[in-house]
């Protein structure tokens, strides 16, 4: 009899986890922990995607130039938190996902090219004193980086909830108020892809939003 029931039990078990992998079981998961860890990524990733998206890291006339290159105030680098490409990198690794991390790495720190020539130049590199084996001089700054950011972004960093859950990823909102360099603004809800990783929970997704008069237009009418 205590040999059927272990049987039936592992039966039931493999039927649980049968079908898990036919429905994709969505993971659990501790809301308080996972908030919590939103919060923190979140308030890297407003340095970031000002970094990366926004206006850059800001840089002198003074120091070293490479034609649109200039070197990178070293005061704001104080602000930002790093000071080379290396720290750059480990910053947003810290943030958001190895995969996220990997495109940003690709488009931003890397020059974009296609068949017909140069897409987007390197928004920024590193300088050394000689080789890449020798010391880091300074970060080089590219001055005509276009900008995909292009107001300001105010997080509401008491409206962060989890609104989903999907296999591996937990969805975090916070909503955020965002304007144009004409004052105008408006309130979006802005959503994080939120992963874990080996070394904990990470954002795996773009999480900024610009100005948008047509959405303010449709936000009237639906009011």
């Amino acid at each position: 009899m205590r040999a059927f029931r272990k049987a039936i039990a592992l039966l039931l078990v493999l039927i649980t986890l049968g079908a898990c992998v036919l429905i994709s079981c969505d993971r659990s998961y501790d809301e308080e922990e996972v908030l919590a860890s939103a919060k923190e990524l979140l308030f890297q990733a407003e340095i970031l995607n000002k970094v990366y998206y926004g206006g850059g890291i800001n840089y002198i006339s003074t120091g070293y130039k490479d034609g649109n290159y200039y070197e990178a105030d070293p005061i704001h680098l104080a602000v930002l938190g790093f000071t080379t490409i290396d720290e750059l990198k480990n910053m947003t690794l810290d943030t958001f996902t190895l995969g996220y991390s990997e495109e940003i790495f690709s488009t931003k720190l890397s020059m974009i090219e296609d068949e017909t020539g140069i897409q987007e130049m390197t928004r920024y590199y590193q300088k050394y004193d000689g080789n890449e084996l020798s010391e880091p001089v300074c970060i080089m700054v590219y001055s005509m980086a276009k900008r995909q950011l292009t107001g300001d972004i105010e997080y509401d960093y008491s409206t962060l909830r989890i609104t989903g859950v999907k296999r591996q990823t937990v969805y975090v909102t916070v909503t955020a108020t965002v304007k144009n360099s004409e004052g105008k603004q408006m309130t979006v809800d802005i959503e994080l892809n939120l992963i874990e990783e080996d070394n904990g929970w990470r954002i795996d997704n773009p999480c900024y939003a610009n100005y948008s008069e047509l959405s303010d237009k449709y936000g009237e009418l639906g009011g």
